[in-house]
């Protein structure tokens, strides 16, 4: 693989993560997003290698969805939401 595709393919699939954090943000269900995300593999309208990649992103997006809940919230809010971060 040349640098050149190598690069490419590396962007490709931080797309892909960034894809996957904010559509679990959008639908504020990471559930949602995977079962998404699964749909639009059984159709082979993406790969494995993309389902895995954006299924990771969507993982993040779940964190990012409790850091956003937790802003301005109560303390238990704020606990919880460092609860999340660490699992």
């Amino acid at each position: 693989m040349t640098k050149k595709a190598l690069r490419t393919k590396l962007d490709d699939e931080a797309y892909l993560l960034l894809i996957g954090v904010l559509m679990t943000i959008l639908l504020q269900s990471s559930s949602a997003a995977i079962t998404t995300t699964l749909a639009a593999l059984s159709t082979q309208t993406i790969n494995l290698e993309q389902t895995l990649v954006l299924v990771i992103g969507q993982n993040i997006g779940t964190v990012a969805t409790a850091v956003l809940a937790a802003i301005g919230g109560t303390t238990s809010r704020k606990e919880n939401c460092c609860c999340s971060c660490d699992f």
